[in-house]
């Protein structure tokens, strides 16, 4: 399996399942080492590309890259896109 590079997936750090998920899919791989960040501690930078409002209630995916972010099954779907081709 790949491992989706200068990508980062938000996440709330006040869930456990969040913390959980995330933190096996940098484990398993699946993200780069850097491949996860609360949604709560993003800087100043990201926060004028990240709509705070979505954030927190979709799954949102950060490419550092381009400084764009995809949300809820967009986000999913280029994720599985990439790791599953």
């Amino acid at each position: 399996m790949k491992t989706l590079e200068n990508q980062t997936l938000l996440y709330d750090e006040d869930f456990p399942l969040c913390s959980l998920y995330t933190t096996g899919f940098v484990k398993s791989g699946m993200l780069d080492q850097n491949g996860r960040k609360s949604y709560c501690q993003l800087s100043e930078e990201e926060q004028n590309f990240v709509d705070l409002k979505r954030a927190p209630n979709e799954i949102a995916l950060v490419d550092n890259k381009t400084k764009t972010v995809t949300y809820g099954i967009d986000s999913l779907i280029k994720w599985s896109v990439f790791l599953f081709r």
